[in-house]
Protein backbone atom coordinates (compact mmCIF):
# COMPACT_ATOMS: atom_id res chain seq x y z
CA UNK A 1 0.00 0.00 0.00
CA UNK A 2 1.18 3.33 -0.99
CA UNK A 3 1.81 5.91 2.22
CA UNK A 4 0.24 9.51 2.18
CA UNK A 5 0.07 11.00 -1.26
CA UNK A 6 -1.90 14.18 -2.55
CA UNK A 7 -4.52 11.87 -5.39
CA UNK A 8 -6.24 14.20 -8.19
CA UNK A 9 -8.86 11.59 -8.31
CA UNK A 10 -10.53 8.72 -7.01
CA UNK A 11 -12.30 6.17 -8.65
CA UNK A 12 -15.40 3.81 -8.20
CA UNK A 13 -13.67 0.20 -6.94
CA UNK A 14 -16.70 -2.73 -6.71
CA UNK A 15 -16.53 -4.54 -3.60
CA UNK A 16 -15.67 -7.69 -5.83
CA UNK A 17 -12.33 -5.63 -6.95
CA UNK A 18 -11.74 -4.97 -3.27
CA UNK A 19 -11.86 -8.05 -2.49
CA UNK A 20 -9.29 -9.18 -5.52
CA UNK A 21 -7.10 -6.53 -4.11
CA UNK A 22 -6.98 -7.79 -0.56
CA UNK A 23 -6.35 -11.36 -1.89
CA UNK A 24 -3.77 -10.20 -3.75
CA UNK A 25 -1.87 -8.72 -1.20
CA UNK A 26 -2.58 -11.93 1.14
CA UNK A 27 -0.74 -13.99 -1.84
CA UNK A 28 2.80 -11.71 -2.42
CA UNK A 29 5.08 -12.69 0.59
CA UNK A 30 7.00 -9.28 -0.56
CA UNK A 31 3.73 -7.37 0.23
CA UNK A 32 4.05 -8.75 3.92
CA UNK A 33 7.95 -7.87 4.31
CA UNK A 34 7.08 -4.12 2.65
CA UNK A 35 4.89 -3.02 5.70
CA UNK A 36 6.01 -2.85 9.14
CA UNK A 37 2.73 -3.55 10.40
CA UNK A 38 0.79 -6.68 10.56
CA UNK A 39 -0.74 -8.75 7.90
CA UNK A 40 -4.49 -8.28 9.19
CA UNK A 41 -4.18 -4.42 9.97
CA UNK A 42 -2.57 -3.83 6.34
CA UNK A 43 -5.96 -6.02 4.93
CA UNK A 44 -8.16 -3.83 7.57
CA UNK A 45 -6.28 -0.54 6.45
CA UNK A 46 -6.79 -1.16 2.83
CA UNK A 47 -11.03 -1.49 3.25
CA UNK A 48 -10.48 1.60 5.43
CA UNK A 49 -9.10 3.52 2.66
CA UNK A 50 -11.11 2.35 0.03
CA UNK A 51 -14.78 3.25 2.15
CA UNK A 52 -12.80 6.58 2.89
CA UNK A 53 -12.36 7.54 -0.55
CA UNK A 54 -15.72 5.81 -1.70
CA UNK A 55 -17.38 8.08 0.33
CA UNK A 56 -15.67 11.31 -1.26
CA UNK A 57 -16.93 10.51 -4.36
CA UNK A 58 -20.58 8.85 -3.22
CA UNK A 59 -19.41 5.59 -3.80
CA UNK A 60 -19.12 2.68 -1.50
CA UNK A 61 -15.39 2.21 -2.26
CA UNK A 62 -12.87 3.91 -3.97
CA UNK A 63 -9.24 4.03 -5.10
CA UNK A 64 -6.96 7.49 -5.79
CA UNK A 65 -4.52 7.88 -8.62
CA UNK A 66 -2.17 10.66 -9.43
CA UNK A 67 -2.61 11.95 -13.08
CA UNK A 68 0.54 12.87 -14.37
CA UNK A 69 0.71 14.82 -17.33
CA UNK A 70 -2.92 14.45 -18.53
CA UNK A 71 -3.92 15.53 -21.38
CA UNK A 72 -8.19 15.63 -22.42
CA UNK A 73 -8.63 13.57 -25.03
CA UNK A 74 -9.30 15.05 -28.66
CA UNK A 75 -12.97 14.61 -29.85
CA UNK A 76 -11.33 12.26 -32.39
CA UNK A 77 -9.90 9.80 -29.40
CA UNK A 78 -13.44 10.30 -27.55
CA UNK A 79 -15.02 8.47 -30.88
CA UNK A 80 -12.23 5.71 -30.81
CA UNK A 81 -12.91 5.00 -26.92
CA UNK A 82 -16.93 4.74 -27.40
CA UNK A 83 -16.47 2.50 -30.53
CA UNK A 84 -13.87 0.39 -28.15
CA UNK A 85 -16.46 -0.08 -24.95
CA UNK A 86 -19.29 -0.89 -27.65
CA UNK A 87 -17.00 -3.65 -28.11
CA UNK A 88 -16.78 -4.90 -24.26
Amino acid sequence: MTSLFDFDIVSSVSKKNLMKKIRSFQIYASVNNEHKTGQKWLLEKLEICARLRGKAVGTEYGEAFILNNYTPLDSHSVQLVTELLKLI
